[in-house]
């Protein structure tokens, strides 16, 4: 009998033990049986996340991921509120809607590397060694559930990121480039950061196949020490131009070369047959911005991620024609912005929804909640919904931080290319060249009054930098 009833024990352990998974096969990149489990091994936390079409284990520690919370929470979610004015940041000339400058708007600060896994704050502003950065080993969960109208958005707001960055991986394969003619005129002592200056520019291209691209471009590409010689260059080449464009175009190139930090940035336009203009500054290795740059910068600089914001910019211009200096039917400066620091990361990652959200998340580091410095930017949902206000469709645009009027702007946009895809931004502002307000463009292209919309954009982009996503 005693040892009948042992045989019945073991037979009912080993029954248990058969149902349950493997932990012995629980390591990193190994199969995983279903999507969101999460194991425990030699202390370890495994979590099983979806890479492709594959279920794999990885390391918790190495998955930015947190549980979202419930909806009720909103719109009260707040990223601690500052009681003070948010300090301004200056760091680059003031500009037009249409250039851009590397954001970095001030001395990065050094983070201590040491044994000890670094935070999710230590792993944004670190400096890379070597051209490699902690923020290239995160891995980013793709999300199960995705928004599909303004009635879910704010309760699959996990998915955004993956969506918007979906329909542009899908785009960008399936389309051809529409490049026109590309006329690179290179400084004397400029060496370019990335070999091929022409690919970013067909990948948005490709992204966005229904719009109209320029049909001839000229790239300035220069150092520093060259911005003399493109300034001259760029006003011999234009010295036929109209008036007009000389007076608007007088400083093209001193503007976007701050004398105090040694760089030149970059910005776009058109000349007055419409075609593209891209003065595009080249970082020098080893010289103290290059020295002082975290992942997003880096990969502006070297990686030729900011030629395509540029391009997007030219795109813009040739769409809009004259109606550019027409400001009633000229979308805001946050989406014109918005859209090319969006495009600019999905492009050039579309081949991995790691690679874009790694891009994202370094390039937004001013916002998030658990920044450490005293210029970060202390969010709350007031504030965001100030910044959309149409009260500051135009000049009050510059009384918001760097941060907000691009890497918040580019969190805007993504939402709106989730649920509409992004040829929304192509057809939106060719509803407006038509002679259409930005509300009445709004209501047409996103199926929702902008006044509607806001308080649901603020909700999500609060959520977002307030845990970390």
């Amino acid at each position: 009998m005693r040892r009948y009833r042992f045989f019945l024990l073991f037979l009912f352990v080993s029954t248990i033990l058969s149902t349950l998974p493997a932990i012995g096969a629980v390591k990193a990149g190994a199969t995983c049986p279903r999507a969101g489990k999460v194991a425990v091994k030699s202390g370890n936390e495994f979590r099983c996340v979806k890479k492709g079409k594959k279920l794999v284990w990885v390391k918790r520690s190495n998955v930015v991921a947190t549980p979202a919370p419930s909806v009720s929470q909103a719109p009260s979610l707040s990223p601690t509120p500052s009681p003070t004015p948010t300090p301004s940041i200056t760091p680059t000339p003031t500009l037009s809607p249409t250039e851009s400058v590397a954001p970095t708007p001030i001395a990065t600060p050094t983070v201590t590397q040491s044994a000890k896994p670094l935070t999710f704050a230590e792993t944004l502003w670190s400096r890379g060694e070597n051209g490699a950065f902690p923020i290239e080993k995160q891995v980013f969960e793709i999300p199960s559930e995705i928004p599909t109208s303004w009635q879910d958005v704010y309760e699959k707001r996990l998915g955004i990121p993956y969506q918007a960055w979906l329909a542009i991986s899908k785009n960008v394969a399936a389309n051809t480039s529409k490049l026109g003619k590309v006329e690179i005129v290179m400084g004397p002592n400029t060496v370019p950061n990335y070999a091929d200056i022409k690919r970013p520019m067909e990948l948005v291209s490709r992204a966005l196949p229904s719009a109209r691209n320029v049909s001839n471009l000229k790239v300035f590409v220069f150092n520093f020490k060259d911005s003399g010689w493109a300034d001259e260059t760029f006003k011999r080449m234009y010295a036929n131009e109209t008036t007009a464009f000389k007076n608007r175009h007088a400083n093209a190139v001193t503007e976007i070369c701050p004398v105090k930090r040694e760089v030149c940035f970059a910005q776009s336009f058109v000349d007055s047959n419409l075609d593209g203009v891209i003065m595009q500054g080249m970082t020098d290795k080893g010289s103290r911005e290059q020295l002082n740059q975290t992942y997003s910068e880096y990969a502006r600089a070297f990686l030729g991620v900011n030629i395509a914001h540029e391009y997007l910019h030219t795109i813009q211009r040739v769409i809009l024609g004259d109606r550019w200096f027409q400001r009633i039917y000229t979308p805001p400066s946050w989406f014109n912005e918005g859209s090319a620091v969006f495009i600019e990361g999905a492009v050039n990652n579309f081949e991995s929804f790691d690679g874009f959200m790694r891009f994202r998340a370094v390039d937004s580091k001013l916002l998030y909640s658990d920044c450490p410095y005293e210029y970060c930017v202390k969010l709350n949902y007031e504030l965001v919904l100030d910044y959309l206000s149409m009260s500051h469709y135009e000049k009050n645009w510059d009384n918001f931080a760097y941060a907000m009027k691009y890497e918040m702007s580019a969190r805007t946009v993504e939402i709106l290319v989730a649920l509409k895809g992004p040829g929304s931004l192509v057809s939106f502002i060719e509803y407006m060249a038509s002679g259409k307000t930005f509300e009445e463009a709004f209501l047409h292209i996103y199926g929702i009054s902008y006044e509607s919309a806001k308080p649901i954009i603020a909700r999500i982009i609060v959520d977002q930098f307030a845990n970390g996503r």
